[in-house]
């Protein structure tokens, strides 16, 4: 008889853990999905709300951004950051912002702008709200939206293998979501 409520225990226990696997996975933000409403402060204190930016009631006028999630010790999002600083000078005067959000403490962020001399904006989520609401806690985890909020582009990591392609790709959708010819280097 225990062997019986034993085995019945682990089966109910391997159906819970493999739904919520399932749950977290349903949850995970897509290609075409809208990005849903955060709030963060940034390095100088200043709040940043997702809705002054994108939809309808926008305050500002953009037709594309990006968010990347990093960290102070990951080694990959040290070297994906240069490259979308290098695409933000190409391109914020025609309508894109980027944005790093810190999934760390502030003074680990700062260490993050130093060692990347980075002008990107920084954002602090030292709770891990926005990978939490995005279904992603794996970094860098890099998103491009339109004007409206929904995702155009999801990328996952970043190697030195297959940076040009990840870079090229990433550009050609900035491009055509800012609807310009895209800028030699």
């Amino acid at each position: 008889m225990k062997k019986i409520l034993t085995v019945s225990s682990l089966c109910v226990l391997c159906m819970l853990v493999l739904s919520f696997g399932a749950e977290a996975q349903e949850k995970a933000i897509r290609i075409g999905d809208k990005i849903p409403g955060f709030f963060l402060k940034d390095l100088n204190g200043e709040s940043f709300f997702l809705r002054d930016y994108v939809g309808e009631k926008a305050k500002k006028n953009l037709k594309a951004m990006i968010f990347s999630l990093s960290a102070s010790y990951c080694k990959p999002c040290k070297k994906e950051i240069p490259e979308l600083g290098k695409m933000m000078e190409k391109y914020k005067d025609k309508g894109l912002e980027i944005y790093i959000i810190a999934i760390e403490k502030e003074e680990q962020a700062l260490k993050l702008v130093a060692e990347t001399k980075t002008a990107i904006p920084v954002l602090l989520d030292k709770y891990l709200m926005v990978p939490k609401l995005l279904g992603h806690e794996s970094i860098p985890f890099t998103l491009l939206i339109d004007s409206e909020g929904t995702v155009k582009f999801i990328n996952t990591g970043f190697s030195e293998e297959n940076a040009m392609e990840f870079i090229e790709r990433f550009e050609n959708e900035v491009v055509a979501l800012l609807d310009i010819e895209k800028k030699p280097e």
